[in-house]
Order: C-alpha cells, then sequence, then structure tokens
C-alpha cells in the first residue's frame, strides 16, 4: 500500500537540521516494516495557528509504501518525537504524482454571507530607538511579534 506523508517541523529546527529530522521520520518508516519511496522540502511559512508556541514551521512531504499497522505504529512514534509539531497520512491510490507542490501561506476560510474572514490586525505603537550602548529589553509578546516579521519575509516565494 502507498502513503503520503505531510509533517511540520518547527521553526526552531534549523534548515540544516531538518534533513536530520526526515532522516529519523524515515528510520522509524523503515523500522516498522515500510520502505521509502521519495520525498521533498516544501518551505518555510507562517501556520495558521499557533502550535506549542510556534507561529512558523518547515512542511515536509514523503512518500512510503507498507503493509499492517504500519500507520498506527509511526502514529504512535511520532508523538514521541519533538521536532515533529503535526503530522498527516493519505493513502495512494494511484501511486506518486508528477507534479511539484507549491505552499502558500494561510488565507482565512470564505464566511457563510461570500467574504473571507479578516483576521484584525492590532497595531502597537513604535517604540522609540534606544542609544546603540544601551541594552534594550524585549518581552516575550515583542520578541514573539518580531520573529514574526523576520520569518514572514522569509516565506516561500516563487517556488
Amino acid at each position: 500500500m502507498m502513503y503520503e506523508m505531510m509533517f511540520v517541523v518547527p521553526s526552531r529546527v534549523s534548515e540544516t537540521e531538518i534533513e536530520g529530522v526526515q532522516n529519523r521520520v524515515s528510520g522509524l518508516i523503515e523500522k516498522f516494516g515500510g520502505a521509502i519511496e521519495g520525498g521533498e522540502v516544501l518551505g518555510k511559512i507562517r501556520l495558521a495557528y499557533s502550535i506549542d508556541g510556534e507561529t512558523h514551521g518547515t512542511y515536509v512531504l514523503g512518500y512510503f509504501s507498507g503493509e499492517g499497522d504500519l500507520i498506527s505504529q509511526l502514529d504512535a512514534a511520532l508523538k514521541l518525537e519533538d521536532d515533529v509539531l503535526r503530522w498527516m497520512f493519505v493513502k495512494r491510490e494511484k501511486g506518486i504524482p508528477k507534479h511539484r507542490f507549491k505552499i502558500t501561506s494561510y488565507v482565512a476560510p470564505i464566511t457563510p454571507e461570500g467574504k473571507r474572514a479578516v483576521q484584525q490586525k492590532v497595531e502597537t505603537p513604535k517604540a522609540a530607538p534606544t542609544p546603540a550602548n544601551e541594552e534594550s529589553t524585549l518581552s516575550r509578546a515583542e520578541l514573539d511579534k518580531k520573529l514574526d516579521e523576520i520569518l514572514d519575509g522569509d516565506a516561500i516565494k516563487g517556488v
């Protein structure tokens, strides 16, 4: 049986460490009797909602084959994996698709009235710049906001 698996790696894992996470997940699949058929890193984007305090994640897509209770064993093992936020399995009837996938940022769903649900952005006042020789301390909320702004600029474009 052929399966497709998508999992999300938190943004705290660097791009160089993502291959290690992929190898660990592949090792779990092979440990439970599956065979890796292919996969790719789709990129980092902002999550639709915060998961364990993470607002951005790297999406990884993989294909594998296996029989028996492979999915239930893999699901139980991934619950113990700290570097995988969420995962999903899909049974593939026709094998691996030939086209490349492209991920985009979250788009709010359409409301029953036919309008796009818009998340209201709350503007916070800009802090006055501090002199270079003084250390500035940021609250966790301010730091999260600045990281979101930086990571939003790093979202995949044109892939």
